[in-house]
């Protein structure tokens, strides 16, 4: 089947959802891990001026996801609620836009699974675990699933070993055939799911420890 991206893709939206999930990771402190991402990941995007993190918003992707949503929500069952990421001193306005990220975002994929099945595939990867709990949940398992969300949030591809190293490169260095080429790596991935890497390898684990903004089970 050939998708076109340029189709799938909601207008606008995406890149507001991208913006917005990249703000969480630039607000981080330094030194810490979040979301997937290890520190020296972060540390370069706290580094990107403003022109490119525009030109890393635009990937033709989502850049954030979730893990393991479907799990918390068995069929006819209701969320258990998770405990909130735990903020402290200055960093609870970041937690409390943690949890509001994370609402809206779990939203608009089950708006999208549902009005634009092809778009699904993109933003949610070609598993069929995430768009099959979307298409049975309904209104109040979204809003039950939504307390825990922000504890599943996390970076998209952050299991592999280049994609985000490479995204950052490409969108400092001004260099639009480079972005394009990287856009494309990781619209490969988004397709072809878990399990490889932009090289075709064996992807890494996740970083571990995923600071205070959002909790591991």
């Amino acid at each position: 089947m050939s998708l076109d991206v340029t189709e799938m893709r909601p207008p606008g939206e995406l890149a507001e959802f991208n913006h917005g999930f990249l703000r969480l990771l630039r607000s981080v402190p330094p030194g810490r891990s979040a979301f997937g991402l290890e520190p020296g990941v972060l540390a370069r995007l706290q580094d990107l001026p403003a022109t490119a993190v525009d030109a890393l918003a635009r990937a033709p992707v989502l850049l954030a996801g979730f893990r393991d949503l479907p799990g918390v929500t068995p069929r006819g069952g209701v969320a258990e609620a998770r405990p909130a990421p735990p903020g402290h001193g200055g960093a609870a306005p970041a937690v409390s836009g943690c949890r509001v990220y994370a609402a809206a975002l779990l939203t608009w994929l089950w708006q999208v699974n549902r009005q634009h099945p092809l778009a699904a595939v993109l933003h949610m990867g070609p598993g069929p675990a995430l768009p099959d709990w979307l298409g049975r949940a309904g209104y109040a398992e979204i809003q039950q699933a939504a307390d825990i969300a922000p504890g599943a949030l996390e970076a998209r591809f952050c299991s592999h070993s280049r994609a985000w190293p490479d995204l950052v490169r490409a969108a400092s260095a001004g260099d639009a055939d480079l972005l394009t080429a990287t856009h494309l790596s990781v619209v490969q991935l988004a397709l072809v799911g878990p399990g490889a890497t932009p090289d075709g390898g064996a992807g890494r684990p996740s970083p571990g420890d995923p600071g205070h903004y959002n909790a591991r089970r």
